[in-house]
C-alpha cells in the first residue's frame, strides 16, 4: 500500500501535479508557436488552420506577410 502511493506521488510530481504547484508545466509546455508581430501564442503547431486565420484577420489588412508572423510555417 505504501509502495503504491509512494508510486503515485512519484508520477504526479512527474507530471507537474495541480493547483499552483503544476501551472508552470501546464501552461508553457503546450505552447507550441508564437506570432512574430503580437506575440499571440498557439497551443499547437499541427492546427495550420488556426495560423491562417490568426494572419488573415489580424495582419494581413497591416500589410504583413505571412512569413513576418510565422517565419519557416508554410500557409496552407
Amino acid at each position: 500500500m505504501a509502495q503504491q502511493r509512494a508510486q503515485a506521488k512519484k508520477e504526479a510530481e512527474k507530471v507537474g501535479g495541480g493547483g499552483s504547484a503544476g501551472l508552470k508545466s501546464r501552461t508553457e509546455s503546450k505552447i507550441g508557436l508564437s506570432c512574430e508581430v503580437c506575440k499571440a501564442a498557439f497551443q499547437s503547431v499541427k492546427m495550420k488552420q488556426q495560423l491562417k486565420d490568426h494572419y488573415m484577420a489580424k495582419h494581413q489588412a497591416q500589410g504583413k506577410t505571412f512569413n513576418d508572423c510565422f517565419p519557416g510555417e508554410v500557409m496552407i
